[in-house]
């Protein structure tokens, strides 16, 4: 949803959600809203550095905290913009057909 391209490249390392489920020790449907969301919880840091030295790739804190904080200025734009204003928040809400017709007779 909301990756990009330094997360991606993490994600990669990976050819499955299973083997992410393994490597961090987690269920699936944990595994599975990481990718989802494009971020693995910065709790997970520390595993995340074994994990990715482990596949043969380098990684360190500082890169796993300018994807955190480049995940988190992401999302504020978006959150910012009107693509996530929220129901009711400037925008007209549906009218059924019925409720129209009743205020109208009103």
């Amino acid at each position: 949803m909301y990756n990009l391209l330094a997360m991606s490249r993490y994600f990669g390392i990976w050819s499955s959600i299973g083997e992410i489920e393994q490597d961090y020790e987690t269920t699936y449907t944990a595994a599975a809203a990481w990718v989802r969301r494009g971020e693995i919880p910065k709790a997970y840091d520390p595993v995340t550095i074994e994990v990715v030295r482990a596949r043969g790739f380098e990684t360190c804190r500082d890169d796993l905290d300018r994807w955190h904080l480049n995940l988190k200025r992401q999302r504020l734009r978006l959150r910012g913009s009107d693509a996530s204003v929220q129901i009711g928040q400037g925008l007209p809400l549906p009218v059924r057909k019925i409720e129209a017709q009743s205020e109208a007779a009103e």
